[in-house]
């Protein structure tokens, strides 16, 4: 075999090559791209995000999802992100988890793309009922209440019997959602109603409320994700978990606010995780801890008591994968980092302007980690335009 002015990659079977490709982390792919001068094609099926979830993932219009996706500024994160930087960080169970900013044609958008791509989500009734069934009890907070009274009001047709004993538990538990009518406004919008109190069902049809205290345990933080929706899809004869999770803008924001914290960036900054801490599009590819992600090691980050479980089960699954946690330095001082320094990793792949987040303010991207805590601070230029308008009566609080 002779070699070529590229070496002996250029007479690989491309197949060979792909699987090979597959296996390295994308640092390495994306230098050994500028090594050879672009001029190995195979290299960009590698780093192409559309391929990665053509071939990963069970979707079958990966191109037209990332399209809405970047225009929506949803993401693609969690350990579906992760095996993309480090390939082996996630296994065929994995969650394919999917973020969106809180904003009504941005969720709908996205989970419509996702549908045209063969997920199908499940309401908030189907989710009761199947978690009825698997494990004899759920719990339905607040906003699945009018969910599934608006489900039953809209629509009474035949029902198995764990969606039977949901509905006659939300029923029974608010006789007054059984006509909604004068609870939601023309516009689709819901009347507040205060004296809502999350319910628990068993499989024997019991039903009871939770006090609040237990409420609070038990129930997903709201400054965390607002909602997640939940869906499925298949692949060779395999049933994927997708979830659609859509970020929570903090109502005390005023005035003059980051850029960054309309997007799903806040979501990740909330993450238990630095290893996870990555996202996904089809115009970037951003790791915020890569040097360690690759390394297989992790720091740990303080998370609400309410969710503090669901975290160490995951450390323990990550563990077994061959990733060590650690804390972070806890001196006096904070450690300032950016999407620039030596720790994390970014991949610029579209330069389109009407991409979000827009690939400028992923630039401009700085954070901050000590001890647990990791902070996404107000950005420079937020501060300086605080300072510039409150000269004209823009005060931020």
């Amino acid at each position: 075999m002779m070699m070529s002015r590229i070496g002996l990659f250029e007479l690989l079977p491309n197949e060979i090559l792909l699987h090979l490709l597959t296996l390295l982390p994308i640092a390495d792919v994306v230098s050994l791209k500028h090594a050879t001068h672009h001029l190995i094609p195979i290299l960009v099926e590698r780093i192409d995000p559309s391929r990665y979830l053509q071939i990963t993932g069970p979707f079958n219009n990966s191109a037209e999802l990332l399209e809405v996706m970047a225009r929506h500024g949803a993401v693609l994160s969690g350990s579906r992100a992760l095996e993309y930087f480090v390939p082996g960080s996630s296994t065929h169970e994995s969650d394919w988890d999917f973020y969106v900013p809180p904003v009504s044609s941005s969720i709908t958008a996205v989970k419509n793309a996702l549908e045209r791509s063969g997920v199908i989500f499940e309401s908030s009734l189907a989710l009761a009922a199947r978690k009825l069934k698997e494990k004899s009890a759920v719990i339905l907070n607040q906003n699945q209440i009018i969910s599934i009274a608006y489900d039953a009001f809209i629509d009474p047709r035949p029902w198995s019997m764990e969606q039977q004993r949901v509905v006659n538990g939300v029923s029974y538990m608010y006789p007054a959602l059984k006509d909604l009518t004068r609870h939601i406004r023309k516009d689709g919008s819901v009347r507040w109603m205060e004296d809502l109190v999350p319910i628990l069902i068993r499989g024997s049809g019991r039903v009871g409320h939770l006090d609040l205290h237990e409420a609070r345990v038990r129930g997903y933080p709201e400054h965390i994700a607002a909602k997640v929706l939940s869906g499925s899809a298949h692949r060779n004869g395999r049933t994927v978990s997708v979830q659609l999770i859509v970020g929570a803008i903090d109502a005390r924001m005023t005035s003059i606010t980051d850029g960054l914290s309309q997007t799903v960036l806040s979501s990740i900054f909330s993450f238990y995780g630095s290893h996870v801490q990555c996202i996904l599009s089809k115009h970037v590819a951003l790791h915020l801890y890569y040097r360690h992600a690759v390394g297989k090691s992790a720091f740990r980050w303080q998370v609400p008591e309410t969710i503090r479980k669901r975290a160490e089960q995951a450390v323990e699954k990550y563990v077994s994968r061959g990733f060590r946690f650690i804390t972070a330095s806890n001196n006096d001082a904070w450690t300032f980092r950016s999407t620039y320094d030596n720790e994390s990793y970014l991949v610029e792949l579209d330069a389109s302007q009407h991409y979000l987040p827009s690939i400028a303010q992923i630039k401009e991207l700085r954070w901050r980690h000590k001890g647990k805590v990791i902070q996404l601070p107000l950005q420079p230029k937020t501060i300086d335009s605080r300072y510039e308008l409150l000269r004209f009566g823009l005060i931020s609080r």
